[in-house]
């Protein structure tokens, strides 16, 4: 597949030969070992090495390319089942991730409100949010005592799920984060798990900032009924096993933020 960046109201000057990316469209499948095996002679890098940039690239399979090579390249991805688009010019620097420490729904159901530290808070209509995504990241070091009698007495479902699995993978924490994509402008808006105040949940609201979390991005997914919801997040949220979700290295959520946004900028389509 082929699309053009979307211009904005002034003509927007030629692509530069050899800012060429592929990108993986939402819901292709990708393989790994077959992907690689074509992509490795263009970039001049050994195959394993492309095949770790594949999967902690995000979604984005290859920059710096000539637009005719990029162009013979995302043909025969296609040709193993592999949906991309070419950007003629390339990725964009994507914007810094707005953080945000609060929500507001709309009580006519028409978008939402964030709040920020220190600065106006930022809406969006749900309409105009394009994706929602979120991620994890264990974090190494000794567990704090009492950690697992704790841990005895919590209430079961999802919430037991998720620190269960934290214990059986000897982490100390998980960094949960959360991710709205809006298009216009194109911008990231992010939340953490424990800098956040979930009172906007209002009647859904629960007791600990694990639970809450989790009833966020459900009210998010639900409401935002055009987002592209990606399936690794899905599973996360119907069993609350962390493992779909989880980032070997903090670089992979700016990775993932950049063909985020490159979609958006590109207008190509987030259904799966």
């Amino acid at each position: 597949m082929e699309m053009e960046a979307s211009e904005p109201e002034s003509e927007a000057p030629a692509p530069e030969e050899g800012c060429a990316a592929i990108v993986v469209l939402p819901g292709s499948s990708l393989p790994v070992r077959e992907a690689s095996r074509i992509l490795a002679p263009a970039l001049a890098m050994p195959e394993p090495d492309v095949a770790a940039r594949i999967r902690y690239g995000g979604g984005v399979l290859a920059t710096g390319l000539a637009r005719a090579q990029a162009d013979e390249l995302a043909a025969a991805l296609d040709r193993i089942g592999v949906r991309a688009a070419v950007l003629a010019g390339g990725l964009g620097e994507p914007p810094r991730p707005i953080r945000v420490v609060g929500i507001s729904l709309d009580p006519d159901e028409g978008g939402l409100a964030l709040r920020r530290l220190n600065a106006p808070p930022v809406a969006a209509a749900w309409r105009d949010v394009r994706s929602v995504s979120c991620s994890a990241l264990l974090l190494s070091g000794a567990r704090p005592e009492g950690t697992r009698q704790a841990a005895l007495l919590r209430a079961g479902g999802r919430v037991d799920t998720l620190l269960q699995r934290i214990e059986e993978m000897g982490a100390r924490d998980l960094a949960l984060e959360g991710s709205i994509y809006r298009g216009a402008p194109p911008s990231v808006l992010r939340f953490e798990r424990r800098n956040f105040d979930y009172s906007g949940l209002g009647e859904r609201l629960a007791g600990s900032s694990w639970e809450n979390f989790l009833i966020l991005m459900d009210v998010l997914v639900e409401r935002a009924t055009d987002a592209w919801v990606p399936d690794p997040v899905r599973r996360f949220l119907a069993d609350g096993d962390p493992a779909p979700i989880l980032l070997v290295k903090k670089e992979e959520a700016r990775n993932l933020d950049a063909w985020a946004v490159a979609l958006v900028r590109a207008g190509l389509p987030y259904a799966g």
